[in-house]
């Protein structure tokens, strides 16, 4: 036991590095910015450059880990909420929000690995990285760094479209954007326990002016090798891009294409 244990946290310090690494070869590391919005300083006056909101689906499967998942969708966002982007600055949520840990309040939570369910701490927290992308997408921020999840687990019943979760693993897959716009931005995010959703807004010190549209294209619908007589989920290829209405037209601003592989049920 001991020796996996090690064996982990030698795997994710590499991790660690490497993700340094690739941040000071991007020109990203000095950037990184953790400050928060001044507690005298109020932002009633700032502008809405976009906001977005998920409804958090009752898994009746899940039993009582649903209070646990909510519990810590709320600690997330309440971590993000009112942080502050200088012009130029680069947000990245392994910076704001670190490693999930019980010391840190969160509670054992479920995640979706290959079509299973299982537990570990801070499991929910991907409802927090997929609001915050939204919002950033429809604020025509430059998105530097998103994963998507492996698989289509709910189908139809998927808690946003294809192409627009964020997935968030300490140390292996992170959310990165920058403040490419001539003013300050913060960050505000909350989850109502009562009405069931989580939501995120930008604001913007001044005002700032986007339009943007955002299409989806499933390029190819995938399938086990063999499907014949079993009970799958598909998986998908698909294209997410941005158009933002520039003084020179329509212009694509952020484009990714994404696979999600299919399953059978029940095996992993």
């Amino acid at each position: 036991m001991f020796g996996k244990q090690k064996n982990g946290m030698k795997f994710l310090r590499t991790r660690l590095f490497l993700d340094n690494l690739k941040s000071f070869i991007k020109g990203w590391l000095l950037k990184f910015t953790n400050m928060k919005i001044g507690n005298q300083e109020s932002i009633s006056e700032w502008h809405l450059i976009s906001e977005y909101k998920i409804d958090i689906n009752w898994r009746e499967e899940l039993g009582e880990v649903n209070h646990s998942r909510i519990h810590n969708m709320s600690l997330g966002a309440d971590t993000i909420n009112g942080t502050l982007l200088k012009p130029g600055k680069v947000f990245s949520l392994r910076k704001i929000l670190g490693e999930a840990t019980t010391q840190k309040g969160y509670a054992q939570g479920p995640v979706f690995r290959n079509g299973k369910t299982t537990y570990t701490t801070g499991g929910g927290l991907c409802l927090d990285s997929s609001v915050l992308f939204n919002a950033v997408l429809y604020g025509n921020l430059k998105i530097l760094e998103k994963y998507n999840h492996s698989t289509d687990l709910w189908g139809e019943d998927r808690f946003v479209d294809l192409g627009r979760d964020a997935t968030y693993v300490y140390g292996r897959k992170d959310l990165k954007f920058q403040n490419n716009t001539n003013s300050d931005i913060v960050i505000n995010m909350g989850v109502s326990k009562e009405d069931l959703y989580i939501w995120c807004k930008i604001l913007s010190r001044d005002q700032v002016v986007t339009k943007v549209r955002v299409e989806k294209n499933i390029v190819n619908e995938l399938l086990p090798e063999d499907s014949e007589n079993i009970e799958f989920v598909k998986g998908w290829e698909v294209i997410t891009n941005r158009y933002s209405q520039l003084d020179e037209g329509e212009v694509l601003t952020y484009s990714k294409k994404e696979i999600y592989k299919p399953f059978v049920k029940g095996i992993c």
